[in-house]
């Protein structure tokens, strides 16, 4: 199972989704999906956006549970 820590990374960066919405050029629900780990697909460019705006790696974002 993979986790999305989207979420914590905002916190920790005093960023809302809302912003991350629009710095990102990403619908705001795509983002909410995200945060919530509900998102089922998300695309690569949306990934690549998300890690330049918070200068972060996708192993931020992204977690392999075993």
């Amino acid at each position: 199972m993979i986790k999305i820590n989207l979420r914590q990374l905002l916190n920790e960066r005093n960023i809302t989704q809302a912003e991350l919405a629009k710095a990102a050029h990403i619908r705001p629900s795509t983002v909410s999906d995200l945060c919530n780990n509900v998102a089922e697909r998300f695309k690569f460019s949306h990934l690549d956006a998300i890690c330049s705006i918070l200068n972060c790696d996708i192993s931020d974002i992204l977690k392999l549970l075993k």
